[in-house]
């Protein structure tokens, strides 16, 4: 049963979503794990996903490196990040961007951007359209009170028309491919980080990692932070200060709400932790994206 105090953390279409456009004819499992819209003052961000993610830059301008390779990613442009590829995105000045995290594959079980392997960003002939198309996404994915399948086919849609427009303005810049050092990489711990993403509401305790990978604690440390550069508690906890920075921006719930729906203990803790992350109180946070939302919009 769906929570209607906690939008759930991922959507799994069992059920193939026809996608009725022209470069993907085939049907697609669509697995989406998160969809969000992130305001910024200024950004500077170290980040591996365990699945695919896309980034729209709404407003701003962003560079990325990943794989010792560096890209300009101005406002209208999206980036394409592969599953388990770290990559670091900076920005000077405040933006916004709106992401999709997501597993995709064909007919063929070939992954979607294995078979069409986007460039790592892709400029938009129409980017009005796409955050039009992302708005009803971010809608559909909000909608906990709708039926579970309802919700689930909407999302399912969406996110599937979004991959058929972006792969379409890709086949407009010339089908560039991405670079053989940009490959999606398969990681032991992908199953670990999914859970985490998807139970990050709840108390998630050491022991609980480690025994879901057959590992002693330690080991899991090590060998975790071996692939990812943290432990899978430091991850855990970023995971959830990136939910509890998305709700600060787009929502007007109490710390307390937003603190029980991140996994943190109360709001007292989450300001503690938040303001040693981000260097400024939660309040604060939240006054600053609506002042750089107003900056925008003036």
């Amino acid at each position: 049963m769906l929570d209607p105090h906690r939008t759930p953390s991922v959507i799994v279409s069992d059920t193939a979503t026809e996608v009725a456009a022209r470069p993907v004819d085939a049907r697609l499992r669509l697995s989406v794990f998160q969809v969000a819209r992130t305001s910024y003052r200024s950004l500077n961000a170290a980040i591996t996903h365990p699945h695919w993610a896309i980034s729209h830059v709404a407003l701003g301008d962003v560079r990325t490196t990943t794989a010792d390779r560096a890209f300009a990613a101005p406002a209208g442009s999206v980036l394409v990040h592969p599953p388990g590829l770290p990559y670091v995105e900076y920005a000077p000045g405040p933006g916004q961007h709106e992401w999709i995290v997501f597993d995709a594959i064909t007919s063929q079980n070939i992954p979607l951007f294995e078979a069409y392997p986007l460039s790592p960003v892709i400029a938009l002939s129409c980017a009005g359209a796409y955050s039009e198309m992302f708005e009803e996404l971010l809608s559909a994915w909000s909608d906990v009170h709708s039926p579970p399948f309802q919700r689930e086919l909407a999302v399912s849609r969406r996110t599937a028309a979004i991959l058929d427009l972006l792969i379409e303005e890709w086949r407009k810049g010339g089908a560039v491919p991405r670079p053989a050092s940009m490959a999606a990489r398969a990681s032991r711990f992908a199953a670990t980080v999914a859970f985490m993403m998807e139970n990050a509401h709840r108390r998630l305790s050491r022991g609980e990692l480690a025994e879901r990978e057959c590992l002693h604690p330690g080991s899991l440390d090590r060998l975790f932070r071996a692939e990812y550069g943290m432990t899978p508690m430091r991850m855990l906890t970023d995971i959830r200060l990136r939910r509890a920075r998305e709700l600060l921006a787009a929502t007007d719930r109490t710390l307390d709400a937003i603190a029980s729906e991140c996994g943190f203990e109360d709001a007292t803790y989450l300001i503690r932790v938040f303001k040693s992350a981000f260097g400024a109180t939660p309040g604060r946070y939240r006054d600053s994206v609506r002042s750089a939302h107003n900056l925008y919009s003036e």
